[in-house]
Order: C-alpha cells, then sequence, then structure tokens
C-alpha cells in the first residue's frame, strides 16, 4: 500500500514541475516576443524545449500510478 502512495506522490511532484516549467517557457517566451515587437528588429526567442518537456512531465504525472 505504501508503493501506491509513494507513486501519488511522486505522481504529484511531476505535476508541479512539470507546471513550473510549462509556465516559466510561455512566460519567457511571451516577455521575449514582447521586447522584441517594442525594437522590431525581427529575431525572436521560443522557449520550445521547457514547453514540451513540461507538457511530457505532466502527462507523466497524470498517468503515474
Amino acid at each position: 500500500m505504501s508503493g501506491f502512495k509513494d507513486n501519488i506522490q511522486k505522481g504529484k511532484i511531476e505535476l508541479i514541475v512539470g507546471a513550473i516549467l510549462l509556465l516559466t517557457g510561455i512566460a519567457i517566451t511571451c516577455l521575449m516576443f514582447d521586447s522584441n515587437i517594442k525594437q522590431s528588429n525581427g529575431l525572436y526567442t521560443l522557449m520550445f524545449a521547457p514547453i514540451i518537456a513540461g507538457a511530457f512531465i505532466i502527462i507523466m504525472g497524470l498517468f503515474k500510478k
């Protein structure tokens, strides 16, 4: 029974870490996009890695048994 509780705890931690990564990636992308619009030099920084990794970790946390 304790193994089940451990897996639930690990799943919660993965959900939190995934959400932090996802939101951080989105926030950095939005901030960089907004600052580049003001400068209008045409170069943008898109944070795909934290967004994709965060979504993947959230999915893993949801299916943790």
